[in-house]
């Protein structure tokens, strides 16, 4: 009996140290998007490591050419990477959304890319509010139909941002 109380104490234990030591390797380690056709932000299988990103992860995005990231719901994160001459659109995913929100609490960085907050053929606007810097190095910035871009800190721009659509599109910098 002894010996196995000893041997289940050892099994809880262990599940414990690797609870532990996986809940804290998840904590703002990168999450690399993985699909080159787009997809749902909101499907693991499209992220290494195959979970849905947390709000502690840096998000980076530098596969495929051009395509479409949907969020079914408002997302938080670390910071944002774009780049590799990538062609991004995030737009609200579902029927009927008008508008889905992505909150970053530090930095995003457009990188040689194009992202475009937005696009009625493919869902409603994606909102991004940018906690620390955004920084454009030869990217461009689209903001359509009234979608939100806003800085906590500041922008920096080598490149273009431009609007399009019947409803004004807002950018603000709040540093």
């Amino acid at each position: 009996m002894r010996a196995t109380a000893t041997s289940l104490i050892r099994i809880v234990a262990s599940a414990v140290v690797t609870v532990v030591l996986t809940a804290g390797a998840a904590r703002g380690q990168n999450a690399a998007w993985v699909n080159p056709s787009g997809g749902s932000y909101d499907v693991a299988g499209n992220w290494v490591p195959g979970v849905v990103p947390r709000a502690s992860n840096n998000i980076l995005i530098n596969v495929g050419t051009a395509y479409n990231i949907g969020f079914q719901a408002d997302r938080d994160a670390a910071g944002l990477s774009i780049s590799n001459n990538l062609e991004l659109t995030f737009s609200a995913d579902g029927t009927g959304v008008a508008a889905r929100t992505f909150s970053l609490t530090g930095s995003a960085v457009i990188d040689r890319a194009e992202l475009t907050l937005g696009d009625l053929s493919q869902g409603g606007l994606l909102n991004m509010q940018v906690g620390g810097k955004l920084d454009m190095r030869g990217g461009r910035l689209d903001l359509l139909n009234g979608a939100q871009l806003t800085s906590q800190t500041s922008l920096t721009n080598s490149n273009s941002i431009e609007g399009a659509g019947g409803v004004d599109s807002t950018i603000m910098v709040r540093g």
